[in-house]
């Protein structure tokens, strides 16, 4: 039993551990792993599909940036069980077309090494699963299939708000990175992006005024305050070159 602990130790004494930078915390002498408030300052995203011998189960976890407060979501599909030897592929889908659109994001990557779970997918019953998957793959796309223009034709078939009280609620979206989004906010922020996240079922936006926009974006003192202070901000590539050119979106934040 002790000696894992001594080879801990001995890797300690010797430097192996000191090679790794470490960044000074901000919470000094006060500091400790296991301080509560290390764990409320940073979010990501990030989507599991485990794959047993039998079923197939889909995980999506949220983490969200909040003021003092850690609020996290975890969404787990319902167990998806091996469809009968003698099932067609295309059997098991679900009515939000789940499978479908699994398949389209892992057939996309043109990988061999995920043919194996592509034929585990092709062999499970999704029928349970009353989900949409949102998709991102590389490159540039312009059709229905991936990102925000894909959110946007599922919230113009499935969205029913009363166009009287589109004006009363804000568009919120939260980003861990910001590109360069021009010189005006229209050319695609007010343009492409907000039209496909306000979409509603049977009204046309031509006609109506799209919602308020705002960003929530860390700052420097929410990455100075993270567990790994400003060692963090490497996942947050916004230079500030980038922002000289585009000012205006100091109104937005």
């Amino acid at each position: 039993m002790s000696t894992p602990n001594k080879r801990r130790d001995n890797m300690e004494d010797s430097g192996i551990n000191a090679k790794r930078p470490k960044s000074e915390c901000p919470y000094a002498e006060k500091c400790f792993r296991l301080n509560p408030i290390h764990f409320r300052e940073y979010s990501h995203a990030h989507c599991n599909t485990e794959t047993t011998q039998n079923n197939t189960e889909d995980r999506k976890k949220e983490e969200k940036l909040k003021e003092a407060k850690q609020k996290d979501s975890l969404w787990f599909s319902p167990s998806c069980p091996e469809l009968p030897a003698d099932s067609m592929p295309h059997e098991g889908e679900s009515p939000t077309m789940f499978k479908k659109s699994l398949l389209r994001y892992l057939n996309n990557y043109h990988l061999p090494n995920l043919a194996f779970y592509v034929d585990r997918v092709k062999r499970c019953n999704f029928s349970h699963i009353n989900v949409f998957l949102v998709a991102s793959v590389p490159g540039s796309h312009f059709d229905l299939d991936w990102g925000m223009t894909r959110v946007g034709s599922l919230l113009r078939q499935h969205c029913c708000i009363p166009p009287e009280e589109t004006k009363n609620w804000p568009l919120i979206a939260q980003a861990s990175s910001i590109g360069s989004y021009g010189k005006e906010p229209k050319l695609w922020l007010t343009g492409d992006f907000l039209h496909n996240f306000t979409k509603i079922k049977n009204q046309s936006q031509l006609l109506s005024t799209p919602p308020e926009l705002k960003i929530v974006y860390p700052s420097l003192e929410n990455v100075r305050q993270s567990h790994d202070n400003l060692l963090g901000g490497g996942c947050l590539p916004y230079a500030g070159d980038a922002h000289a050119k585009q000012p205006w979106l100091n109104s937005f934040l």
